[in-house]
């Protein structure tokens, strides 16, 4: 369960499912600090038992789930809403990754929220950035040269 994340994996077991949901701001990760007092707040306004919270918050749930104009249309509403910048895709079979490329990545590219092409090939290329001397692979004086000395 993904709720212990926010709560730097605090053990819940200790706690009744049908309880209210523990006051648990002390045991924050900072960086999950906004998601844990997101929950606290919520179970407490909500009066939510650990059983209701770890359902709510608990899982993961993807909002992009449809047809491939679907996806793209809930992909662009986040972009132009400004709620993120960009995404990060959890593909764990090839197929699902192979219909997202196939299928939802042309109207993307359609709508220009998603490159057709690169300018380069890597990430110093698109930064600006030299590629340095491998000082490990310059070049060695043959053993012939070196005995010759």
């Amino acid at each position: 369960m993904q709720l212990g994340r926010a709560f730097n994996y605090h053990d819940f077991a200790q706690y009744g499912l049908d309880e209210p949901f523990p006051d648990l701001s002390g045991v924050t990760l900072n960086s999950y600090k906004g998601q844990a007092e997101r929950i606290i707040r919520t179970a407490r306004d909500e009066s939510l038992t650990l059983r209701q919270a770890a359902y709510r918050f608990g899982d993961w749930r993807s909002q992009f789930i449809g047809s491939p104009e679907t996806v793209a249309n809930e992909i662009e509403r986040w972009f132009r809403e400004g709620a993120v910048d960009g995404f990060l895709l959890q593909v764990t079979r090839p197929e699902p990754f192979r219909r997202f490329r196939e299928d939802v990545v042309p109207i993307l590219q359609a709508r220009g929220l998603f490159r057709t092409e690169y300018a380069h090939d890597t990430l110093r290329g698109h930064l600006g950035l030299s590629v340095p001397e491998n000082r490990h692979g310059a070049i060695l004086p043959s053993p012939a040269a070196v005995a010759a000395e």
